[in-house]
């Protein structure tokens, strides 16, 4: 239909494209997106979208490579498929590449490391940057996630709030050390009093 058309705006083109959106026709959405004659910044990012959502990693970094402008978005999308597939070396490339940096960025970085059971360190003028509520929330996730014991309790006694995760992940963390071990049964009781979580949802004492 859009071959009969004399003109096509874009966005008509970015709707179609946007369409094919978790799909598994990739290729049919490349024929569209490579039959443009214009592209805006939306036309790449949802190709370069549809790319990483089907873990066409190579595709997404050679048009990651061809982008005209890239945006925040463009980098937190290859950030966040390098991560998923443990390309870690690729995610802090990414990262370091980002011009400006948000919280949301450092977020993506850290949880795809501490996901696969490894921990980063961070460039501690950005680190300055982030609010302290969640840094001590990210980073107590991505301790937690590698179950090491002390770093998982500092940054949770410093948590503002603590909800049924935050206890769940903080329970199972503290059988690694044998005096965290011995506080263990202290702090399901906190959690019951708190009534912050409930007793099924905690791993056996």
């Amino acid at each position: 239909m859009m071959d009969l058309c004399p003109y096509v705006s874009v966005p008509s083109y970015n709707t179609v494209l946007a369409g094919y959106s978790g799909t598994p026709h990739v290729q049919e959405a490349k024929q569209v997106f490579d039959s443009m004659h214009y592209r805006n910044l939306v036309s790449w990012l949802t190709m370069l979208s549809m790319y990483t959502q089907s873990d066409s990693i190579r595709e997404a970094r050679h048009l990651f490579g061809e982008m005209p402008e890239r945006n925040l978005a463009a980098f937190h999308i290859m950030l966040g498929a390098f991560a998923r597939k443990e390309l870690l070396e690729d995610a802090k490339s990414i990262y370091d590449k980002i011009p400006e940096k948000t919280i949301e960025s450092w977020c993506l970085l850290v949880a795809g490391f501490s996901q696969h059971g490894h921990f980063i360190c961070i460039d501690p003028q950005y680190f300055e940057q982030v609010d302290d509520a969640v840094r001590n929330h990210e980073m107590f996730k991505a301790y937690a996630q590698i179950r090491h014991p002390h770093k998982s309790k500092h940054y949770f006694d410093h948590l503002q709030t603590r909800d049924s995760d935050t206890w769940t992940q903080m329970l199972p963390t503290s059988c690694v050390d044998g005096e965290l071990w011995k506080q263990r049964q202290t702090l399901f009781v906190s959690a019951m009093d708190m009534k912050t979580v409930r007793k099924e949802d905690v791993s056996p004492l």
